[in-house]
């Protein structure tokens, strides 16, 4: 199970901490890890916690680490959209939200009140039959997030066409 993020209190890392808890508390393993870093004290809570941290890494170094996750869980207490939960079902990740407003409309199958709610549904949420229908509802709702639908989509409500390459300003290329 995978976290991103600042470790802020924006993310609440005190949630993912106790989610952890309570899926090791069901009876299950889990192996956690938060990509991303921040708060020395939140740091030490993870590491207290069994919980790895990668601390700051480039972002091809981010999509390595969410690809080895199982299941990719989104903590925060308020966000924008999160770029991390678009990349965690673009590589097919299960993704679980906790409810907040952003993800209201979303159609994310996976959405979470407590950290309980979370251990409640492990089961279903490893199985491999179950991990794959989620992956494709999470794809489903997120389809439109993606650079050209967002430019189209802003296009359209502005009431404007801006091409993609300008080709004026690019001119002829030069042959040698």
């Amino acid at each position: 199970m995978a976290g991103a993020g600042r470790l802020t209190a924006q993310k609440d890392p005190v949630f993912f901490a106790e989610t952890v808890q309570a899926i090791r508390d069901a009876g299950f393993r889990v192996a956690p890890i938060w990509v991303g870093g921040g708060d020395e004290d939140v740091e030490q809570l993870f590491r207290d916690y069994g919980i790895k941290v990668t601390g700051w890494i480039s972002h091809e170094q981010v999509q390595e680490q969410l690809k080895t996750a199982d299941v990719y869980l989104h903590t925060a207490r308020w966000e924008g959209f999160p770029i991390t939960v678009l990349e965690a079902a673009a590589n097919h990740i299960p993704v679980i939200v906790r409810r907040i407003r952003v993800f209201d409309d979303s159609g994310l199958p996976l959405v979470v009140d407590t950290p309980q709610d979370v251990a409640a549904r492990w089961n279903e949420i490893v199985d491999p039959e179950t991990r794959d229908h989620l992956c494709g509802w999470s794809q489903q709702a997120l389809w439109e997030n993606c650079r050209k639908i967002q430019r189209d989509r802003l296009c359209e409500i502005y009431g404007v066409h801006v091409p993609l390459l300008e080709k004026k300003a690019l001119g002829a290329p030069s042959t040698p």
